[in-house]
């Protein structure tokens, strides 16, 4: 079979047609290979994020070329009034963020947490109704936070399937209102939460309005702290499905591809999911001692849905050999379908201790071994 792009590929999965071969995703490319960057660019993470386009474009490069992937997040950059506003350097291999205007510098030893915060960034349903409106697709375009986003599109030039994405609005409340705040609230102060929803929901519709008029080809919905591991089934239905429900309604209401990629236990929510209205999903794998069953999860969803594989981040690709490779491949296998809507994919962001060379590897490994036992053609 002639070779496609890897537009080609992914909306071949999508649509159940033939692929040259399946196509992989990386759930959070950019963050698993923070500690690589300077060994395959000679850049370091801030560049990706306040480096010069020239600078960031090399990195989906990296995405696409080396890690050999067909799906790829989109990049914003800065408001026009940011802009030359502050540069990279390292100092003593330390990266360093200069911000010309005050003279600071802000170094980083460590890479910056994903935390929320230590207190919550709200305390009434009033506080967050007292609140600007989101802004609107036409106001973050005139900011010209996009233009590196237009020319990334250009870049890549229609061969690479380029999405946008956000967490659901359940999670988005955690960032806002810390752990404790967020659990305390859906018993005590469910109008606070419901308000921080409500916003985030337009949050939503407004970037998928964006995706839409940049010409990006899908959006990815992230959805945790909804598993079953974290919160009671009628919890879920009360604060997390309604909100999916209608994030993938404003995605296919611009006519863009939609992703849903999920964390943590969700075997238990299989019903509910085989009731929403998306084209792919990946989930995370089995961890903390409960399991997500990739074979369970395309007999609960049927053959319409794409599924991505969900190889163990840690015990198969950073550790594992190719025996267990082949093992781990066999099993992923019985999730392909009929229709053959099927990637290769992780669930979990892959460890930092994952190098470039051996990420690819894997998934080089694993087209063809999955190839061996159902053609993608």
């Amino acid at each position: 079979m002639q070779e496609m792009t890897s537009l080609e590929r992914y909306m071949a999965a999508i649509n159940g047609d033939p692929m040259d071969m399946y196509p992989t995703l990386n759930v959070s490319p950019n963050w698993s290979m923070m500690p690589h960057w300077p060994e395959i660019l000679g850049l370091n993470f801030l560049h990706l994020s306040h480096g010069t386009d020239e600078q960031r474009l090399k990195f989906y490069d990296v995405l696409h070329d080396v890690l050999g992937l067909d799906y790829i997040p989109c990049g914003s950059g800065k408001a026009y009034g940011q802009r030359g506003q502050q540069y990279v350097t390292e100092e003593d291999g330390v990266p360093v963020l200069v911000d010309i205007g005050s003279r600071s510098k802000t170094r980083y030893h460590e890479f910056p947490p994903d935390l929320p915060p230590d207190e919550p960034l709200f305390e009434t349903a009033a506080d967050v109704e007292r609140l600007d409106p989101p802004p609107t697709a036409e106001e973050m375009l005139a900011t010209g936070a996009y233009d590196f986003t237009k020319k990334l599109i250009e870049h890549f030039d229609d061969t690479v399937f380029l999405y946008m994405g956000d967490m659901a609005p359940f999670p988005t409340s955690f960032y806002m209102l810390s752990y404790d705040k967020l659990f305390d609230a859906m018993f005590f102060q469910k109008d606070l939460v419901f308000a921080l929803m409500d916003r985030h929901e337009e949050v939503i519709r407004q970037q998928c309005r964006l995706a839409r008029m940049l010409g990006v080809h899908g959006y990815q919905l992230m959805q945790w702290f909804a598993s079953a591991d974290m919160i009671s089934d009628d919890h879920y239905v009360e604060f997390a499905l309604p909100g999916e429900i209608k994030a993938f309604q404003y995605i296919h209401d611009e006519g863009l591809i939609s992703s849903m990629a999920l964390m943590g236990w969700i075997e238990p929510r299989l019903p509910h999911l085989a009731k929403l209205d998306f084209h792919c999903i990946q989930v995370e794998c089995g961890l903390k001692n409960y399991s997500n069953d990739i074979v369970n999860v395309r007999q609960a969803l049927g053959e319409e849905v794409c599924i991505y594989s969900n190889s163990h981040a840690i015990t198969v690709i950073e550790q594992g050999d190719e025996d267990l490779w082949r093992e781990d491949a066999h099993h992923q296998a019985k999730a392909i379908g009929k229709q053959k809507r099927f990637g290769i994919g992780h669930g979990t962001p892959t460890t930092w201790k994952t190098s470039p060379a051996r990420y690819r590897r894997y998934i080089d490994f694993m087209r063809s071994e999955l190839a061996s036992i159902v053609p993608p053609h």
